[in-house]
């Protein structure tokens, strides 16, 4: 029986009404959980130096202001793959107090915050459908200082983040998200004293976000679980272990106790080391700045399919031309200029750009520090990341190696880079230059009050351990054998060298 044109109306209504309401409903989905919002801070750099500019700078403290501030709280892609809803992240030290490894909230952790700033110096916020959370390259390459207790905090960016213990802040959010309190109810309680989220947002994050949230650290205590195995040395601030990981998700090794910690390094000035033979990162994994950059967003948590390239380059060329940090205090200048003869004679060859080796790897046989380092990166590793990528606008990876050593590095503002040698292992350059069996067996790290005397950070004394972390070299990658050169210079060769490193 054909259809009346009353029921055939009537069913085109009800078609319409589904069709549209479905789209709707997708629109609004879209709109609260996956739209991406550009960081409107960031958004048009010619405006925002133009308002420093008004507001009384320079146009060039103005411009070098807002690359700093780029730097430091841009986004290099992170929140889309790997970041926190921000407002369980901002609440997660007021629900879990007991985890924090001490008083001051995320500041706990030596995330160094400015006054008048949302978030600590390594994060971005953006958002995608919803405010989200992620870490930027500063994380790791933010340098802080104080020349005394109670002084001033300084701020450098592109130096190794020395205060920062990573493990404890990833151990503190699997803790939370293990914890039967990360329900809806005492989140959502805790952020309403906060904001107020409004009702639809409200019901998006009790039967969504918090629990997808939960559900993804749940799920990294698996993958993390190993940096707290027994026996396994404590990463403690400014270290990180990030090639196990890489490791155990290519070739699958669990178990094996193998140890890759080493410090964070600053990433200053690299358009120096470009002409260098094998001039990045300790071991001459790679030799161009561009894949280090997204290597390095992507191990952040960035998504290879959708990495920001337009921030990414922007970072990439920020740090190839950044100009080291000035030492901040007084140098001897007659003595440094009798350093610089002590230097060039004994360490030049190395540590110069044209050093005849510098940039080049130094067999670990040769240099003789902590080895542990390079049984992790492989020649398997390399040829991986050699064949990953080339399915995405970026290019794809093609300049991964294996080498058995670790680079003759540049000492540009070696005066910020301490403690040394690629595992941290000794507190100041005068430690460096005593015989090795003579180096500090344990001292303190993580203390950011500046001892211009030995040229590092105050590593001993009563509030350097207060605010620091016991670090001790006799436990495995913690080494701080090798590198002997320079140990046998004369006490007045080694004084004078050390005033003119400080100014290089």
């Amino acid at each position: 029986m054909a259809l009346s044109r009353t029921w055939r109306r009537r069913i085109l209504v009800g078609v319409t009404t589904l069709v549209v309401t479905g789209a709707a409903v997708g629109v609004l989905a879209w709109y609260k959980l996956f739209r991406e919002v550009e960081q409107e801070r960031f958004a048009d750099p010619n405006n925002a130096v133009a308002r420093l500019v008004s507001a009384g700078m320079t146009q060039s403290d103005a411009q070098r202001a807002f690359d700093e501030s780029r730097f430091k709280y841009g986004s290099i892609g992170v929140e889309k793959g790997a970041g926190l809803p921000y407002w369980i992240w901002l609440v997660l030290p007021r629900v879990f107090p007991e985890y924090l490894p001490g008083p001051g909230g995320l500041a706990s952790f030596g995330f160094i915050w400015e006054p008048g700033e949302e978030l600590p110096v390594g994060f971005s916020k953006s958002t995608i459908g919803f405010p989200r959370v992620g870490v930027t390259c500063a994380a790791c390459h933010t340098s802080s200082y104080r020349e005394h207790e109670g002084g001033e905090e300084r701020v450098v960016v592109a130096g190794p983040s020395h205060t920062v213990n990573f493990q404890a802040y990833v151990t503190f959010l699997t803790k939370c998200a293990n914890d039967p309190r990360f329900n809806a109810g005492t989140i959502l309680s805790e952020i309403d004293q906060a904001y107020d989220l409004g009702i639809l947002d409200r019901q998006i994050y009790k039967y969504l976000i918090i629990p997808e949230t939960g559900k993804k650290l749940r799920a990294a205590l698996a993958d993390i679980a190993w940096i707290n195995e027994p026996g396994r040395p404590a990463w403690g601030p400014g270290r990180v272990d990030a090639f196990i990981p890489i490791e155990r998700a290519v070739l699958s090794r669990f178990g094996d106790g193998k140890i890759a910690t080493s410090d964070m390094p600053p990433i200053w000035n690299l358009g120096v080391r470009a002409g260098l033979v094998e001039p990045f990162h300790w071991d001459a994994l790679n030799t161009e700045v561009h894949e280090l950059v997204i290597f390095s967003a992507s191990g952040a948590g960035a998504l290879p399919e959708s990495l920001p390239m337009k921030n990414l380059n922007w970072v990439e060329d920020f740090i190839q031309a950044l100009p080291p940090p000035k030492y901040p205090f007084a140098i001897d200048e007659r003595l440094a200029a009798s350093g610089a003869t002590v230097f060039k004679t004994n360490c030049a060859e190395c540590h110069t750009h044209d050093g005849v080796r510098a940039g080049h790897v130094m067999p670990q046989s040769e240099v003789g520090t902590d080895a542990n380092r390079l049984s992790v990166w492989t020649d398997a590793l390399a040829d991986h990341y050699n064949h990953v990528g080339h399915e995405y606008e970026w290019g794809g990876f093609s300049h991964f190696q294996h080498r058995n050593g670790y680079v003759n590095m540049l000492l540009d503002g070696v005066w910020l880079r301490a403690p040394y040698l690629h595992n941290g292992s000794v507190p100041s350059l005068r430690a460096l230059l005593t015989a090795p069996g003579e180096r500090p067996r344990t001292f303190v790290r993580g203390y950011d009050v500046y001892d211009p005397a030995g040229v590092g950070f105050v590593s001993e004394g009563v509030s350097a351990a207060r605010a620091g972390f016991h670090y001790d070299t006799t436990l495995k990658g913690n080494g701080n054998s090798g590198h002997s050169y320079g140990t046998q210079l004369s006490e007045n060769e080694k004084v004078a060298l050390i005033e003119y490193l400080k100014g290089i």
